[in-house]
């Protein structure tokens, strides 16, 4: 996967057209990583983005589902639509760092180095208020090796308060794990989580 150096890395980004999608497509248009491709699937039609600037180039597709079916649809279209050797996902109303699929993919790397037949990479995220106010970082910590991923989501001996363990923004992985383990489009909710399990 990385005989020719920089694997294409996909970004999916499904969404309602809500105004947040302009700093999330700016956020992975700038990313440090060199061959990267954006695909951003609509939730419904083209009057759902008339009113947004979007920051497009030759990067980037909008696919639209035509009628509302779901986000986690939208999610899954946009990976079945994506070309990339790997496949990060990023939430409409979230923005990556410029360096953040360049490191996650510096990890993938080594994993494959080691011997790994597939690589789920996560990172940790800023949680910030509509003020841009640093509010938390999570998660608090990293899984332990060894360590059962339902455990490392479910078992607490404290609460922490601000978020979860891991979220779907967070996430870098090769796309064949998508064949494997497709995502649930039945789920209403938490597909993220359920996705990270079976995996």
């Amino acid at each position: 996967r990385f005989e020719e150096g920089h694997p294409l890395v996909s970004a999916i980004i499904p969404s309602i057209g809500r105004p947040s999608l302009v700093a999330a497509l700016e956020s992975a248009l700038h990313q440090t990583w060199p061959n990267m491709e954006i695909v951003v699937s609509i939730d419904g039609d083209e009057r759902l983005v008339e009113g947004l600037d979007l920051p497009l180039d030759s990067r980037c597709r909008l696919i639209f589902t035509g009628t509302s079916v779901g986000g986690q649809v939208a999610r899954g279209r946009g990976i079945s639509a994506s070309r990339g050797d790997f496949v990060a996902l990023l939430d409409d109303d979230d923005i990556w760092f410029p360096p953040k699929i360049e490191r996650q993919m510096a990890a993938a790397r080594q994993a494959v180095v080691e011997g790994a037949q597939h690589v789920l990479i996560g990172c940790r995220a800023e949680l910030v208020n509509e003020d841009g106010r640093l509010i938390d970082i999570i998660p608090k910590r990293l899984p332990s090796r060894g360590e059962r991923f339902s455990e490392y989501i479910f078992v607490r001996d404290r609460i922490f308060p601000g978020g979860t363990a891991a979220g779907s923004s967070m996430l870098l992985f090769d796309r064949a794990l998508t064949d494997i383990a497709p995502f649930d489009s039945t789920l209403p909710i938490h597909q993220d989580w359920d996705w990270l399990l079976k995996v």
